[in-house]
This record gives structure tokens, C-alpha cells and sequence, in this order.
């Protein structure tokens, strides 16, 4: 069926003709979803340490300070604490979104690969000489 030498690679890769795509979109939305469930905890972290608490922003990431001053500042944030709740919702829904992308696209991918690999082995057996068949009973 393959040539010898062929490697395991190899023969993925040629079944997994025409649904590439379909992996390459589960692997960057199982990424996207993976980063978005990162912001989570630390949104809740700046929240908890710097926005309600007392600790300074002296060890603070320069980016999140950039951040916070973005939204309005630290004194803004704890009046309107309600935008740190948004943030968190938003991260968690876009998470979720991307989880169910990456699932639909493996699916869609492993469906493919299925079909391809079965339509292989069928029409191989097909093409198979009677004495074969008589040889090898099922």
C-alpha cells in the first residue's frame, strides 16, 4: 500500500489532504482559548492585590499599569469595580467561544481523515486479486 521507507509522517500527511486547514484552525483557537482562560485568574490577581488592596504598583508589570491607566486608573477601577467583573465575563465567554471553534474544527478534521484513510482501504481491498479473498477469510 505505501512505499517502503515511507514514514509515519508521510502517511499522515497524505490523508490528511483537503483538511489541513481544519487542523490548523482547531490548533490557533485551542491557543486563543488557552490564552483567554490565562487572563483570568490574572485579572482577578491585579483586582484582588492592586485595585482593592493596599499593595502598591512598584511590582506591578509595566503593561498592566499601562493598562489600568487605560481604563482610568486605579481610583477609577475601585468606583466602577464593575469593569474588572466585565473583564473577567468577557475573557471566560471568548474562551468558551474559541473552545467550542477548536472542537468544531477537530471534528470536522478527524472527520475528513477518516473518510480519506477508509476510502483507501476500501478501494484496496477492492483491487485485490479473488485468490486473496478466498485465502483470507473474514
Amino acid at each position: 500500500m505505501d512505499k517502503p521507507g515511507s514514514t509515519a509522517f508521510s502517511i499522515i500527511n497524505r490523508f490528511a489532504t483537503g483538511v489541513r486547514r481544519y487542523f490548523l484552525f482547531a490548533i490557533l483557537a485551542s491557543g486563543a482559548s488557552i490564552l483567554f482562560n490565562f487572563f483570568i485568574p490574572q485579572i482577578i490577581r491585579v483586582s484582588v492585590d492592586y485595585i482593592v488592596g493596599a499593595e502598591g504598583t512598584g511590582s506591578m508589570p509595566v503593561t498592566m499599569l499601562r493598562i489600568m491607566d487605560a481604563l482610568g486608573g486605579r481610583p477609577y477601577l475601585r468606583v466602577n469595580f464593575i469593569i474588572c467583573a466585565a473583564g473577567i465575563v468577557l475573557c471566560a465567554a471568548l474562551s468558551g467561544v474559541f473552545t467550542h471553534f477548536s472542537r468544531i474544527n477537530i471534528a470536522k478534521a478527524s472527520g475528513g481523515f477518516t473518510k480519506k484513510l477508509r476510502d483507501t482501504l476500501f478501494t484496496h481491498i477492492q483491487y485485490l486479486p479473488y485468490q486473496w479473498h478466498t485465502d483470507n477469510q473474514t
